[in-house]
Protein backbone atom coordinates (compact mmCIF):
# COMPACT_ATOMS: atom_id res chain seq x y z
CA UNK A 1 0.00 0.00 0.00
CA UNK A 2 1.28 3.21 -0.66
CA UNK A 3 2.10 6.16 1.38
CA UNK A 4 0.77 9.62 1.40
CA UNK A 5 4.55 11.18 0.53
CA UNK A 6 4.70 8.48 -2.46
CA UNK A 7 0.48 9.58 -3.58
CA UNK A 8 1.98 13.27 -2.94
CA UNK A 9 5.04 12.52 -5.39
CA UNK A 10 2.87 10.81 -8.06
CA UNK A 11 0.41 13.87 -8.38
CA UNK A 12 3.23 16.28 -8.40
CA UNK A 13 4.02 13.99 -11.89
CA UNK A 14 0.86 14.81 -12.81
CA UNK A 15 1.23 18.68 -12.37
CA UNK A 16 4.25 21.03 -11.97
CA UNK A 17 2.02 22.26 -8.89
CA UNK A 18 0.16 20.36 -6.46
CA UNK A 19 -3.57 20.84 -5.81
CA UNK A 20 -2.63 22.68 -2.63
CA UNK A 21 -0.41 25.06 -4.46
CA UNK A 22 -2.96 25.67 -7.19
CA UNK A 23 -5.75 27.84 -5.57
CA UNK A 24 -7.81 28.52 -9.06
CA UNK A 25 -7.91 24.57 -9.11
CA UNK A 26 -9.01 24.65 -5.08
CA UNK A 27 -12.10 27.18 -6.14
CA UNK A 28 -13.43 25.42 -9.50
CA UNK A 29 -13.48 22.60 -7.52
CA UNK A 30 -14.92 23.48 -4.71
CA UNK A 31 -17.45 25.35 -6.95
CA UNK A 32 -18.16 22.37 -8.71
CA UNK A 33 -18.95 20.19 -5.63
CA UNK A 34 -21.47 23.05 -4.33
CA UNK A 35 -23.21 22.95 -8.00
CA UNK A 36 -23.86 19.11 -7.44
CA UNK A 37 -24.84 19.62 -4.00
CA UNK A 38 -27.26 22.14 -4.74
CA UNK A 39 -28.20 19.87 -7.82
CA UNK A 40 -28.93 17.18 -5.22
CA UNK A 41 -31.44 19.08 -2.97
CA UNK A 42 -33.76 20.29 -5.72
CA UNK A 43 -37.32 19.81 -4.74
CA UNK A 44 -39.43 17.18 -7.37
CA UNK A 45 -42.71 18.89 -8.84
CA UNK A 46 -46.33 18.21 -8.17
CA UNK A 47 -47.17 15.55 -10.42
CA UNK A 48 -50.55 15.80 -9.24
CA UNK A 49 -51.12 19.71 -9.83
CA UNK A 50 -50.23 18.28 -14.22
CA UNK A 51 -52.93 15.50 -14.01
CA UNK A 52 -56.97 15.88 -14.27
CA UNK A 53 -59.04 14.71 -11.28
CA UNK A 54 -60.37 12.01 -13.52
CA UNK A 55 -56.86 10.68 -13.92
CA UNK A 56 -55.77 11.01 -10.02
CA UNK A 57 -59.09 9.00 -9.20
CA UNK A 58 -58.94 6.37 -11.36
CA UNK A 59 -57.09 3.05 -9.78
CA UNK A 60 -53.35 1.63 -10.75
CA UNK A 61 -53.65 -0.96 -13.03
CA UNK A 62 -53.24 -4.67 -12.30
CA UNK A 63 -49.68 -5.68 -12.65
CA UNK A 64 -49.83 -8.94 -14.77
CA UNK A 65 -46.72 -10.85 -16.21
CA UNK A 66 -45.18 -9.58 -19.35
CA UNK A 67 -45.55 -13.25 -20.99
CA UNK A 68 -49.56 -12.65 -21.12
CA UNK A 69 -49.62 -8.74 -22.67
CA UNK A 70 -50.73 -8.51 -26.31
CA UNK A 71 -48.34 -6.58 -27.56
CA UNK A 72 -49.28 -6.92 -31.31
CA UNK A 73 -45.78 -7.21 -32.31
CA UNK A 74 -46.26 -10.31 -35.05
CA UNK A 75 -48.92 -7.68 -36.66
CA UNK A 76 -47.71 -5.44 -39.42
CA UNK A 77 -48.68 -1.48 -39.31
CA UNK A 78 -48.50 -1.35 -42.84
CA UNK A 79 -51.13 -1.49 -45.30
CA UNK A 80 -50.77 -4.12 -48.37
CA UNK A 81 -51.11 -1.81 -50.70
CA UNK A 82 -48.18 0.52 -49.26
CA UNK A 83 -45.61 -1.80 -50.30
CA UNK A 84 -45.09 -1.51 -53.49
CA UNK A 85 -44.69 2.10 -53.40
CA UNK A 86 -42.12 1.84 -50.50
CA UNK A 87 -40.17 -0.72 -52.83
CA UNK A 88 -40.66 1.44 -56.32
CA UNK A 89 -39.43 4.32 -54.18
CA UNK A 90 -36.02 1.93 -52.82
CA UNK A 91 -35.19 1.38 -56.38
CA UNK A 92 -35.34 4.72 -57.45
CA UNK A 93 -33.05 5.83 -54.48
CA UNK A 94 -30.70 3.11 -55.39
CA UNK A 95 -30.80 4.02 -59.02
CA UNK A 96 -30.05 7.58 -57.96
CA UNK A 97 -27.00 6.29 -55.78
CA UNK A 98 -25.65 4.46 -58.13
CA UNK A 99 -25.58 7.30 -60.89
CA UNK A 100 -24.40 9.48 -58.62
CA UNK A 101 -21.25 6.79 -57.80
CA UNK A 102 -20.40 6.62 -61.63
CA UNK A 103 -20.54 10.20 -62.71
CA UNK A 104 -19.53 13.88 -61.84
CA UNK A 105 -22.17 15.29 -58.99
CA UNK A 106 -20.79 18.67 -59.95
CA UNK A 107 -20.12 20.44 -63.59
CA UNK A 108 -16.97 21.22 -64.91
CA UNK A 109 -17.75 24.78 -65.02
CA UNK A 110 -18.80 25.12 -61.16
CA UNK A 111 -15.99 22.48 -60.67
CA UNK A 112 -13.77 25.04 -62.12
CA UNK A 113 -14.90 28.07 -60.28
CA UNK A 114 -14.74 25.90 -56.98
CA UNK A 115 -10.86 24.80 -57.80
CA UNK A 116 -10.45 28.98 -58.16
CA UNK A 117 -11.68 30.03 -55.20
CA UNK A 118 -9.36 27.37 -53.46
CA UNK A 119 -6.56 28.35 -55.27
CA UNK A 120 -4.57 31.17 -53.50
CA UNK A 121 -1.80 31.15 -56.32
CA UNK A 122 -4.40 33.65 -57.95
CA UNK A 123 -5.60 35.46 -55.75
CA UNK A 124 -3.74 38.25 -53.94
CA UNK A 125 -2.23 37.68 -50.00
CA UNK A 126 -4.10 39.11 -47.64
CA UNK A 127 -1.33 41.14 -45.29
CA UNK A 128 -2.41 38.20 -42.56
CA UNK A 129 -0.48 36.30 -45.05
CA UNK A 130 2.45 38.46 -45.44
CA UNK A 131 3.05 38.93 -41.64
CA UNK A 132 2.89 34.97 -41.13
CA UNK A 133 6.09 34.50 -43.50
Amino acid sequence: MKGINSLDAEMTLMHPLPLRARPLARITLAAALGLLAQAGCTAFPDVGDSASDAALARPYPDLVPLQDLDMGLGTSRIAPETAPAIEARVARLKDRADSLRRGAVVDGATRSRMRAGVDRSQTQPSPDDEDAQ
